[in-house]
């Protein structure tokens, strides 16, 4: 891969499904994420999956008002407008990450496998960069290269 930069979120499992059918594109999150577009994310499923299944790559980083994000990227959102807006609440400020080249890894890793390679590991609230050589990314990358 040559991608220098790793995170992993945790995503619920309706909206993984989603992602994997292309009817989600743009995943929301109400804070900003620091990262840049060529950033490879890992998708955590959470409970009661708990795996990781699926990795993509931010295309884009858009901060923008919740009204300007749900005008601009509504249809790949893989919310109703009800949802979005429960979602934000209140907020004056969202971020929608736009992904490209999601792909299901050929093996999800479990969470007991990633508390193997790393007993510090924990799914994660926000997002947690993953450090290049760090034994949580080098097993995610030895299950998404398995046949």
């Amino acid at each position: 891969m040559n991608h220098n930069e790793h995170i992993l979120i945790s995503v619920q499992a309706k909206y993984v499904h989603k992602m994997l059918t292309g009817e989600k594109t743009v995943e929301l999150r109400k804070r900003r994420l620091h990262i840049r577009p060529g950033t490879r994310v890992w998708i955590y499923t959470t409970a009661p999956s708990s795996v990781i299944e699926m990795s993509a790559v931010i295309d884009l980083v858009v901060i923008a008002s919740p009204e300007r994000i749900w005008r601009k990227y509504k249809a790949s959102t893989g919310v109703c407008l009800k949802e979005f807006n429960e979602y934000f609440g209140a907020s004056n400020t969202g971020c929608a990450l736009v992904l490209k080249e999601i792909k299901k890894l050929k093996t999800h890793v479990n969470l007991a496998e990633m508390r193997a390679a790393s007993r510090r590991f924990h799914p994660p609230q926000f997002y947690t960069r993953l450090s290049i050589q760090s034994p949580a990314l080098e097993t995610l990358i030895r299950f998404s290269d398995k046949d």
